[in-house]
């Protein structure tokens, strides 16, 4: 079932979680070329220096000092610690609430500035697992690894045809549901045999 913090000592971890993701859902449009790093919310790399005693700390600081402020001036390394910490977000114990808020921001808000979204299979797959309106909300995500990462999920179809019962079309977010099965199956990539499946499955 989906991590969720009902115990008395996860309350602590379930507000840092909180904090984190309020932090990490404010960033937006992270750069992409090096000419977009204008503003630093502290000291800019480039104008940084680390006060050095001597000579020979200043030779034995010299490669590593390079070495990170190079990094911090490179797009694809945000990317990286972006992505690391939304990763380490999603190891903690959330409540449902906050489940459903990260699921509606993810395909839109973080994959686009991950460095590698494959790495979230797991988690959205755990997710989809689970049945019912925490999987519909998974299933944007899910789609758009599948469709702009080349990843490799066979059990997606079937795991959207169990969604089409009844009592999905009485919940929240059915319209929503309802918008996304009509995308996936618009493939023209699906066999007729999978069509009518479906088909049969809402009659």
């Amino acid at each position: 079932m989906v991590r969720i913090a009902i115990r008395q000592e996860d309350t602590l971890a379930q507000d840092i979680a909180l904090n984190v993701f309020r932090v990490l859902d404010a960033l937006h449009n992270l750069p992409t070329p090096a000419s977009e790093m204008t503003e630093y919310w502290a000291v800019n790399p480039n104008d940084y220096t680390l006060a050095r005693p001597s000579k020979k700390a200043r030779t034995q600081d010299k490669a590593a000092t390079s070495r990170s402020t190079e990094r911090c001036t490179v797009p694809y390394e945000h990317c990286v610690q972006f992505e690391s910490c939304w990763l380490g977000l999603l190891k903690q114990p959330l409540t449902l609430e906050m489940y459903k808020h990260i699921l509606l921001r993810l395909h839109k808000h973080v994959i686009p500035h991950m460095a590698h979204p494959p790495s979230l299979l797991n988690f959205l797959v755990h997710i989809y697992d689970q049945g019912g309106v925490i999987s519909v909300l998974a299933l944007s995500s899910l789609f758009t690894l599948i469709q702009h990462h080349n990843l490799n999920y066979p059990d997606f179809y079937a795991k959207l045809y169990t969604l089409f019962d009844r009592n999905m079309f009485h919940v929240k977010y059915r319209s929503r549901f309802c918008r996304l099965a009509i995308k996936f199956l618009s493939s023209t990539k699906l066999s007729a045999h999978l069509i009518a499946a479906f088909i049969k499955r809402m009659a």
